[in-house]
């Protein structure tokens, strides 16, 4: 009887423990953020107020892990920009926590690569990349090296 109830046991928290799959299915994308991929991908790549990357088909989806580390790297790369002055006088200042984002996978030099496109909440019209023509510093994007786990450009948009 004692061991049918440890084989019992051993079967309900086997049962229990979530398998990888599923364990990274509960980490979740941050608030307000998107996965792009197919068309819409590439076509977030082509903004008309500012440099981004050449779009380069990729062979991956960006994955909740490296968003989180992009995200986690964000505030300092936004610090550094930040009291720089846009094309009318203003301070790039960003407040993340009222910013949709939207990221797309692709491939420069061999290498893989995710780009945010980040634009203000209020500003979302909708489904599909966000192309805003000037708009500004509240408008921008990133570019992340997936295995060197870093931010290597970042762009504002120009004009208002």
């Amino acid at each position: 009887m004692r061991r049918l109830r440890v084989l019992a046991s051993v079967v309900l928290l086997t049962a229990c423990t979530p398998s990888p799959s599923q364990a990274d299915a509960a980490v979740e994308l941050p608030a307000n953020a998107h996965v792009l991929s197919g068309a819409a991908a590439e076509l977030v790549f082509h903004q008309c107020s500012r440099n981004g990357p050449e779009f380069a088909t990729a062979d991956f989806e960006p994955d909740v892990g490296s968003i989180r580390d992009l995200e986690a790297k964000l505030p300092a790369a936004l610090s550094a920009a930040e009291g720089q002055v846009d094309y009318d006088g203003r301070r790039v200042t960003v407040d993340l926590g009222s910013y949709y984002r939207e990221y797309a996978a692709y491939m420069s030099g061999g290498r893989r690569k995710i780009y945010g496109n980040f634009a203000p909440l209020k500003s979302q019209m909708g489904k599909g990349p966000i192309m805003i023509c000037d708009g500004g510093s509240a408008f921008f994007g990133v570019e992340y090296d997936v295995e060197r786990r870093e931010i290597t450009a970042m762009a504002f948009n120009g004009g208002g």
